[in-house]
């Protein structure tokens, strides 16, 4: 991680994060994002991507990130940022000794 944001609530509580984490010369890569529960629904994770987002793109022109196909309230939320999604598969190799 080069950097993290957060959003505190009003007792100093940290109720949102993301970070600038694994950017490469072209391309900021935004991670570590994470609402409080009791703090979801009130724009503290729009708030804290939205800065992270507009810092790695003045710093690398792009930005990028990854989230799981099910997590639609995080796609909404990336996409109201102006970020798209592209679906990405990933295999594995199975072991050969715990093959069924």
């Amino acid at each position: 991680m080069r950097r993290w944001a957060g959003v505190r609530d009003d007792s100093g509580a940290l109720t949102a994060c993301a970070a600038d984490a694994w950017s490469a010369p072209d391309v900021g890569f935004l991670a570590g994002v994470a609402t409080a529960e009791r703090a979801r629904g009130r724009g503290a994770g729009t708030a804290v991507c939205g800065l992270v987002l507009d810092r790695l793109v003045a710093d690398h022109g792009m930005a990028a990130l990854m989230v799981d196909g099910w997590n639609t309230a995080a796609i909404r939320l990336y996409r109201r940022l102006g970020l798209s999604w592209r679906p990405l598969a990933a295999a594995r190799v199975a072991d050969p000794v715990h093959r069924a």
